[in-house]
């Protein structure tokens, strides 16, 4: 169920409360009081940034998040642990990938050793009808989808595949799977 707008700090502040515990438990070394209030605060404004841009979108409904999904290429069996699967009202899914370290870009898809394969991996292995594949990417600098998508306006600022500056690498969006597909499987070779 989607949350009310007078629930949104309340979940943020929760979030930002795990995530600062999280680290606590893994690197209780360096993760001080003072430490862990500085993450709370930045993990609950980050994610009021990327509610802000969410609510901007066409309705859609959360599949999973952090799901264990095995993909087979040329016949080497890969888990993949998808950040999020969103469904679109039309049945179609946009899969998603935070990134919270780094500026990302979909050029990073491209080529023979693709810098960042996870989602082209679960991409090309032909699951479901897929409207767009993106990273969430949420930095102090921005918070933003950067992304290919089949059709416009399926994600804010995430282009149709035609008209973006990809479109000359690939022969359409069935095109740009297959290709993946191919790279992907040259690779488990």
């Amino acid at each position: 169920a989607a949350l009310g707008e007078q629930e949104l700090p309340a979940a943020g502040a929760r979030a930002g409360a795990a995530a600062a515990e999280t680290m606590r438990k893994r690197r209780p070394d360096v993760m001080t009081d003072a430490f862990a209030r500085l993450e709370r605060s930045r993990v609950e404004a980050l994610l009021m940034r990327l509610l802000a841009l969410e609510k901007t979108r066409a309705p859609f409904a959360v599949m999973g998040r952090e799901e264990p999904r095995p993909v087979s290429v040329a016949g080497v069996r890969v888990e993949t642990r998808l950040d999020r699967v969103d469904r679109l009202e039309d049945g179609s899914h946009v899969v998603l990938d935070y990134k919270t370290s780094r500026e990302v870009d979909a050029a990073d898809w491209r080529g023979e050793r693709p810098d960042e394969p996870q989602l082209p991996l679960y991409a090309a292995s032909g699951r479901g009808d897929l409207a767009a594949v993106a990273f969430a990417q949420l930095t102090a600098r921005q918070v933003r989808f950067e992304g290919l998508s089949r059709t416009a306006g399926v994600l804010p600022g995430v282009p149709q595949l035609a008209e973006s500056k990809e479109a000359r690498h690939y022969p359409g969006w069935g095109g740009m799977l297959e290709t993946w597909r191919a790279v992907l499987e040259a690779l488990a070779r």
